[in-house]
């Protein structure tokens, strides 16, 4: 009998319930309930004992604002408009049974109640089980290992914690790993395109874009995995085999890596046309506002001294920049210079005030534009201030555990405790009307499961996935077949750490902000773990079975 393609292996491993009619199939279902239990036990226990979570006041822009600058192309319009909708049926509980009244058409803060609040979290959750559940059932199809890895995910607090709260970056953090879970489908299965792959692919990646600003970056992950395989296929040409085979793989992966930065390139224009027309339909002129999240970045002025401070603004004065630029630079000076210290927030309001009694509404236009203009002529002015600023966070960022980010997420809910009278609409809900901050806190440090990985940074992360990509590549050696897995972890974690690195140039450091990095190479780490399993199944088969006889 002939030997059966090692690539196929690889794809359709031997399920451990292949055989055995009636009992096997019982044992299966028994094992399919299992997982669904593991994946589903977290989102049950945090819905009944924490309450909703709130991404400080960006939560509360997202789900209460009309449409808008805010709502629009300050925060992406996918979150702040789609949770509107569990949003709105949790509320028709309130108004069914007369305790509210029917919202404006805006759906504006009226919304906002207990039943509200916990159908939209309800949604979320349903959404992680299924990322998950997609995660799981990709990585193999042997039962047990399905289970096992059902029980790592379901050990990971992280992304149940993002689950329980309130803000866009809950839907990037689903849709970043429904996107890594087919991405890697995409890239195993590089003998042939898949165009109902593609075409789910293009439309997670669409949403990603229109849910974060920086989820352009996912566009490159197929790419880059097909710009690896193309390179080992390259290196590999010279060696013995028959040559037709190989200049066809080599131009598959070609094809494939054409198609995919197509595809990325397709989804960012689409979503930006996207944006361009929901601006006109809210009467609102499109414009990028990068600069203002990059007033944030700007307290690294603080930290230097005076001499080099100066020196810096004195570079960027001396470039062409316009007079708008110029006037945001002036009152910034002023603002170093003062004795309260440099606020990115007062200062924002502060040129808010300065341009709208100038200009009117169209002052915050040009603010808009003459932000980014500055933030342009920073990054030209070639300081290794900020180069500095960023390395430092971004190493900070390493040294992060997933406990960490997590208690930023109660950090942040308590914000809201402190600013009530700028979001009034939250006062009533179960959060802030029957828990004091103490109490909120004390409710995550109390929580077992939300400190499971305390102490447990990135860079021991980091340092699981160095030994387990080290380990399949010295397995892949005498192995086909892992090519695929090790050119996905490869890319996962080097987007994983660039949208990171991205996110320390263009603002100060937030615990939140790990969470892409993290979710991808949590994946890779999944998806490497789940080879090596495959790999010791795979050398038990060949160790078990006797060779038949020659006669």
């Amino acid at each position: 009998m002939p030997n059966k393609d090692p690539k196929a292996t690889v794809l359709k491993p031997i399920s451990v319930f292949a055989v055995g009619g009636a009992g096997t199939s019982r044992r299966a279902q028994l094992v399919w309930a299992a997982i669904s239990i593991c994946l589903l036990l977290p989102s049950i226990w945090l819905l009944a004992t924490v309450p909703p979570l709130w991404k400080d006041v960006d939560a509360y822009v997202q789900v209460t604002y009309p449409r808008g600058v805010a709502t629009i192309l300050h925060f992406p319009p996918l979150y702040c408009f789609a949770a509107r909708i569990p949003l709105f049926l949790g509320y028709l509980v309130d108004v069914l049974s007369g305790s509210a009244t029917w919202p404006n058409r805006n759906f504006a803060s009226s919304i906002l109640s207990d039943h509200s609040v916990f159908a939209l979290l309800v949604c979320q959750h349903t959404a992680l089980f299924i990322a998950q559940f997609y995660l799981v059932v990709t990585l193999t199809t042997v039962m047990w290992k399905r289970l096992l890895i059902a029980l790592v995910c379901s050990a990971n607090p992280l992304f149940y914690a993002f689950a329980q709260c309130v803000g866009s970056d809950t839907l990037s953090m689903i849709l970043t790993l429904a996107i890594s879970t087919l991405a890697l489908r995409i890239v195993r299965s590089a003998h042939a395109i898949d165009l109902k792959r593609w075409g789910l692919f293009a439309i997670l990646l669409f949403g990603a874009f229109l849910t974060r600003h920086l989820n352009n970056v996912l566009a490159a992950l197929l790419p880059i995995c097909f710009l690896i395989l193309l390179s080992q296929q390259v290196a590999t040409a010279v060696r013995p085999g028959p040559g037709p085979i190989r200049s066809g793989s080599r131009a598959l992966s070609a094809r494939q890596m054409f198609v995919a930065v197509a595809v990325g390139l397709l989804c960012i224009i689409a979503a930006n046309m996207t944006t361009r027309v929901l601006c006109i339909g809210a009467h609102i002129t499109y414009r990028s506002r990068v600069g203002m999240t990059f007033l944030w970045r700007l307290r690294l002025l603080s930290d230097l001294p005076f001499e080099r401070q100066q020196h810096l603004l004195n570079r960027i004065e001396k470039q062409p920049i316009q007079d708008d630029t110029r006037l945001i630079l002036s009152n910034l000076r002023e603002a170093l210079a003062s004795t309260q210290g440099f606020d990115p927030a007062k200062f924002a309001k502060r040129l808010d005030n300065v341009f709208m009694q100038r200009d009117g509404e169209f002052g915050r236009v040009k603010l808009d534009r003459a932000l980014n203009g500055f933030a342009l002529a920073f990054f030209k002015a070639n300081s290794r201030a900020l180069g500095q600023a960023a390395l430092h966070d971004f190493i900070a960022a390493q040294k992060t555990s997933v406990t960490e980010v997590i208690e930023s997420l109660f950090a942040t809910t308590n914000y809201v405790s402190f600013h009530r009278q700028s979001m009034p609409a939250l006062a009533r809900l179960h959060t802030f009307r029957d828990l004091t901050p103490d109490e909120l806190l004390a409710m995550c440090s109390r929580n077992t499961y939300l400190q499971l990985w305390r102490g447990v940074t990135f860079a021991r992360w980091c340092l699981l996935w160095l030994v387990l990509f080290i380990l399949i590549l010295a397995s892949a050696v005498r192995r086909r077949g892992a090519g695929f897995i090790l050119a996905f972890a490869l890319a996962a974690i080097f987007l994983g750490e660039l949208m990171m690195f991205a996110n320390c140039l263009l603002t100060e450091f937030r615990p939140r902000y790990v969470l892409p990095m993290f979710e991808l190479t949590f994946v890779s780490i999944l998806a490497l773990f789940a080879q090596g399993l495959s790999f010791i199944q795979r050398k038990s088969t060949r160790d078990a079975t006797v060779p038949a006889s020659p006669h």
